[in-house]
């Protein structure tokens, strides 16, 4: 009856069984149980005291004389009945009986486990020549039995079981003499050919070479005609499982190339390459690998294995996949092995010293793939999938949205480039929807080659529905909606939700600091990391703050904003922290920055608890860098905001964000944000905040330069409603600061001869009145734009010393601005109108002094456009004093410094004109 024995006592047994009757001393049993007989007395007492109660007498007491078995009548060895066998399987084999004698040595080889004697050690030097002795044995009647085997004509099933053999034993010359034996009878003459190559490789790395017999096997193989039916293993034919190539594949030439060259070039001789293809769900990575696997198809003459894992929906069972590919290769029926693990072995056996490549589409992860890896060169495996393949020896592709170009030549190869070209406006919108995803384009393609009387233009107009361009782009079996439902129904729940609210970070880059904002969390790094090798996002490079960005495509981002619209409480609460969050950081962000001049600085709300600890973090190490990182979606919210009907927060957002925009010299952005809250505001039917809105526009549009005047005329449009609105609802700070900035537009218009001097008047009335209003209340910011104005005005009716008079009250309020709250921009701003005034004046010196400190005053701030306005006024001021050369080289300086085009221009023409001047005074 059988025993079960812990494996230590089994070691025990095999090598007391090997040391027959001359038994083995306490150090030598020691070392053969646990590899050194260091303190091991009491322990070897104690397992020999455990076997003897299962063993009885068989163990005799032993102690220093030594351990050894004792059998009784009736028992026997099994490897003297495997000896029984293997002599009986030589006599019918001498009697012509093969099946007989390979039966016998089946039974036989049935005594062995596997691997063969896994008890037994080779410690001591004893028990270590018993082993090899015994293994010898094995080894030779295993040879016997394949012999006899391949004598019947069993070459496929022979060859599949010595691949798993040899992948055992890769140095068993006998075995792989065997292999080479079984694959050319069966027809397989070449690749007996690349066995020898792999025998021959193991044994040098072993320091050895193959021995004469198999030499010579190699050598009469190498001499023979290839027998009839050559074809894969076992007169299979080479496996050619690829998917037909896409017709019109188009671009992707450098991924092609460097697929190429990592698959068959120069990375394959290390090893075997695994080469993975990442990108958006749609972005044609199943067509990219196909495609270039047709490619390769000379590089790998034994066949191309193609298998999808369906990693995004089901992932198919390995084991499942794995019996395909082997079946391919041959093994079919009771050959084929039971456990995964056992045909992923079989499947390495089988490549083994061959060249085919794998083709496994739609996976997972890297683990998914793991298994169908071979283990010896020559062969390569390509891998697409949505997720970034991570791991040893993977090198990873990413596929990108196709650009512009190679879309519309897609779109035409397959509607006809004659239908693009004489549409390409729509062309163009069609393509932008579709976002450079090949899926998304075929889609449009199908649909519009379906109904060949559509204008591309009534199906663009069909697309500029965003709510429905899901819907549009779906056709037959191919919908970019379920293309990329695959991805997100395979994300974790938390990455569910993530990746829903990304849909209100907005069409540009974001940092994670946004989407933990978004979802309420202190740290979404590792959301965004699951997001991100899923390919549901990608990167889009380090911001000014030295932040990772990511950035969402359009049409993944209406999918989200889809699924998002279907979790109203999630979307309502989510909304709801994330503007609160954008007012608190742009509250913190703004109290750090200058503030634009026209107007006082918002109250500090010190809000908390809204925002990301990290994003205040960043605020308070580089405030001007987080702006720069931040405008795009600070405006991008402003929008949201106005969207979603909450104007005051809109409100409160722009407020505190237009001091950077003044600072940037961003007019255009400041205006549409603007006018965004004015039309938010509009719509609630709020007269007052509309009013203000529009004032902040009017005074932006007032700066632009343009040739008619057209800005100025459209600005005093608006302040006269402006002016209205604010008596009426008797808002006296609106009142005051829109009849100051009327004024000045009114002086503007005199300046640039749009109106004659009795404009002035009108001017002169408006700032006079604003002035009153101004310290009525006791607002000195009013007061202070009121000054300033009304001293321009003077010094355009020629009335010198009163402007200047005006103006220097205006720097006196500025500087205690300055003193008061160490805000330097109201006094910059004042300044300039001193310096204009000073050089009307004829007071050059004191032009030119005020215009330098000036311009230390706008570097102080960090107003770029200031400063090259006081650099130009410097140069203006030189060439009234006939300094032509010092007043060319600060027109240039200024012309470098300013950002808008007009204003560079205008600079460079008057630093042509002071060189003219200078060349003529020479002459």
């Amino acid at each position: 009856m059988p025993t079960q024995l812990p494996p230590l006592l089994r070691r025990m047994v095999a090598a007391l069984l090997a040391a027959g009757p001359r038994g083995l001393t306490p150090p030598e049993l020691a070392g053969a149980v646990w590899g050194d007989s260091h303190s091991r007395e009491n322990s070897l007492k104690s397992a020999a005291s455990k076997l003897r109660s299962v063993l009885g007498d068989r163990l005799p007491a032993g102690g220093a004389a030594g351990y050894r078995i004792q059998l009784a009548d009736g028992d026997e060895y099994d490897v003297d009945v495997f000896r029984h066998l293997v002599e009986d399987a030589g006599v019918l084999r001498e009697r012509g009986d093969l099946r007989g004698a390979a039966a016998a040595l089946q039974d036989a080889l049935g005594l062995w486990g596997s691997p063969p004697l896994p008890e037994l050690p080779e410690h001591p030097a004893l028990l270590g020549g018993v082993r090899r002795g015994l293994l010898a044995e094995h080894l030779s009647a295993l040879v016997a039995w394949y012999e006899a085997r391949l004598e019947l004509g069993e070459h496929q099933p022979v060859a599949a079981e010595l691949r798993r053999e040899v992948a055992e034993q890769p140095n068993a010359e006998p075995l792989w003499q065997m292999l080479m034996t079984a694959l050319y009878r069966g027809g397989a003459r070449g690749e007996a050919l690349r066995a020898y190559e792999t025998l021959a490789a193991h044994l040098a790395a072993a320091g050895g070479e193959p021995g004469a017999l198999v030499r010579q096997l190699r050598d009469e193989i190498a001499a023979s005609s290839p027998p009839a039916g050559r074809g894969g293993v076992a007169g299979r034919p080479v496996p050619a499982q690829l998917p037909p190539d896409t017709p019109d594949f188009t671009g992707r030439r450098s991924e092609v190339e460097k697929l190429t060259e990592l698959l068959a070039g120069d990375g394959a001789a290390g090893g075997v390459p695994v080469v993975g293809i990442s990108g958006l769900p749609g972005v044609g990575k199943s067509a990219l690998a196909v495609h270039v696997a047709h490619r390769l198809r000379p590089f790998f003459p034994d066949g191309q294995l193609f298998a999808h894992l369906a990693g995004m929906s089901r992932p198919r069972d390995p084991g499942e996949v794995l019996g395909e590919l082997l079946g391919a290769l041959g093994v079919t029926g009771p050959e084929m092995p039971a456990t995964g693990t056992e045909r992923s072995a079989l499947l390495r056996s089988l490549l083994a010293g061959r060249r085919v490549l794998l083709v496994l589409d739609d996976a997972a992860s890297a683990q998914q793939v793991r298994p169908f890896v071979p283990g010896t060169p020559g062969c390569a495996v390509l891998v697409s999938s949505r997720s970034h393949l991570a791991g040893p020896g993977i090198k990873s592709v990413r596929v990108e949205p196709l650009p512009g170009e190679e879309a519309e030549r897609l779109l035409g190869d397959i509607i006809g480039e004659e239908r693009v070209s004489a549409e390409p406006d729509a062309a163009g919108q069609v393509l932008q929807v579709c976002g450079g995803l090949p899926l998304a384009v075929r889609i449009v393609a199908a649909r519009l080659s379906a109904a060949p009387h559509w204008q591309l233009s009534y199906f663009a107009g069909r697309l500029a529905d965003r709510a429905k361009v899901l819907d549009a782009l779906t056709v037959d079996d191919m919908a970019v909606a379920a293309s990329i439902a695959l991805s997100y129904e395979a994300l974790p729940a938390e990455a569910q939700a993530a990746y829903r609210l990304l849909a209100l970070a907005g069409p540009g880059s974001f940092p994670a600091w946004l989407v933990a904002m978004l979802i309420g969390v202190d740290d979404a790094e590792q959301l965004m990391q699951t997001l991100l090798v899923r390919s549901l996002i990608t990167a889009a490079g380090v911001d000014a703050a030295g932040q990772p960005r990511y950035r969402q495509h359009d049409l993944l981002r209406e999918y989200s904003a889809a699924r998002l619209a279907e979790h109203g409480g999630e979307r309502e609460m989510a909304v709801h922290r994330l503007l609160m969050g954008w007012l608190e950081l742009v509250d913190r962000a703004s109290s750090r920055i200058s503030h634009e001049p026209y107007y006082p600085p918002p109250d500090g709300l010190g809000m908390r608890g809204w925002a990301p600890a990290e994003a205040r973090a960043l605020i308070d190490a580089d405030p001007v860098a987080w702006w720069q990182a931040s405008i795009t979606n600070v405006l991008g919210v402003i929008r949201l905001a106005a969207a979603e009907h909450r104007y005051h927060l809109a409100v409160g957002i722009a407020l505190r964000t237009a001091p950077f925009l003044y600072r940037q010299s961003q007019g255009r952005d400041a205006a549409d944000m603007w006018r965004t809250v004015m039309q938010a505001a509009g719509t609630a039917r709020d007269a007052r905040r509309t009013a203000e809105a529009r004032h902040r526009v009017a005074s932006l549009v007032s700066r632009q330069s343009d040739d008619d005047g057209l800005g100025l005329q459209r600005a005093v449009g608006m302040l006269d409603e402006c002016v209205q609105v604010f008596s009426e609802v008797v808002e006296r700070r609106g009142w005051a600061r829109s009849l100051s900035l009327r004024a000045y537009c009114r002086y503007k218009k005199v300046v640039a001869g749009m109106r004659g001097p009795e404009a002035l008047d009108l001017a002169g009335e408006d700032a006079e009145q604003g002035l009153h209003l101004a310290r009525v209340m006791h607002d000195a910011y009013s007061e202070f734009t009121c000054l300033r104005v009304q001293g321009l005005i003077a010094s355009q009716r020629g009335r010198h010393e009163q402007a200047r008079h005006l103006c220097e009250e205006a720097v006196t309020i500025a500087h205690k601005f300055a003193l008061a709250t160490g805000e330097r921009a109201y006094e910059a701003f004042a300044t300039k109108a001193l310096v204009k005034v000073l050089l009307a004046a004829g007071e050059h010196e004191q032009a030119l002094d005020r215009a330098r400190h000036g311009r230390v005053l706008a570097a102080a701030v960090g107003h770029q456009d200031g400063a090259a306005r006081f650099a130009e006024l410097a140069g203006d001021t030189l060439a009234a004093m006939g300094r032509a050369a010092d007043a060319a080289a600060a027109h240039e300086e200024a012309a470098a410094l300013y950002v808008e085009t007009a204003a560079q221009e205008r600079c460079r023409r008057k630093s042509a004109a002071a060189g003219q001047g200078l060349r003529a005074t020479a002459q």
